[in-house]
């Protein structure tokens, strides 16, 4: 093997490698933020839930509805 095919080999691991490591990081910060986003959702969701649930303890309670 030349010194020519030894240089272009190493160079082509090296940027296959640094590839490979910035996609592994590009992946990360995009799970990380779909993650944010997520939780966000669900979060509000879940506000929207208990807010209606009160909103029908409320309704009956005052009606001294005992609900099953």
């Amino acid at each position: 093997m030349s010194d020519n095919e030894f240089v272009y080999l190493s160079m082509i691991s090296i940027s296959l490698i640094i590839g490979f490591i910035t996609g592994t990081v590009a992946c990360m910060i995009m799970t990380a933020k779909e993650n944010k986003a997520l939780k966000k959702e669900l979060d509000r969701v879940n506000d929207l839930y208990f807010e209606e649930i009160d909103k029908w303890k409320r309704k009956y309670d005052k009606e001294d509805y005992e609900a099953y």
